[in-house]
């Protein structure tokens, strides 16, 4: 986990300093610098914890369903759902946080490559895939190995 906080830390430091492509966190000075760099490391740490770990884990325990004993057959549902609300929830606040800091900053939004995956990935995964699974849950909870 510490290796992934610094590289995530890392690669915001390279955009905050103005050295990567599109450099739309540059801090113009309307808040301080290390304010301005807790917000990206905390946006960077809640989304590699999302990204990295809850949703790759969530995804193996719905594929590897079948290798749960019988007697725990909703095990593997719940393991999911959770880890899934995991990453739901810390996308929607790193989101904020992102959205926070550069109104902050007053750097242009959504102009980058980082910015308009991130909006996709915000609007697809927290959205309809959210709206999705709310009308699922109750068919897939009532019979989980399915």
């Amino acid at each position: 986990p510490t290796l992934l906080v610094d590289l995530v830390f890392l690669a915001q430091f390279r955009l905050v300093d103005g050295q990567g492509e599109d450099n739309v966190f540059a801090n113009d000075g309307n808040n301080t610098n290390d304010e301005f760099k807790r917000h990206w490391k905390a946006h960077g740490v809640l989304m590699g914890i999302a990204w990295v770990f809850c949703a790759p884990v969530a995804i193996a325990v719905s594929w590897c369903r079948s290798l749960f004993p019988k007697d725990l057959a909703g095990l593997w549902f719940k393991i999911h759902v959770s880890l899934t609300s995991i990453c739901a929830l810390f996308t929607i606040i790193a989101f904020g946080i992102a959205v926070h800091a550069t109104n902050a900053a007053g750097s242009p939004k959504y102009n980058g490559t980082h910015q308009r995956v991130g909006l996709t990935i915000f609007i697809s995964f927290c959205g309809v895939m959210s709206f999705v699974q709310f009308f699922d849950l109750k068919r897939l909870y009532l019979n989980p190995m399915k």
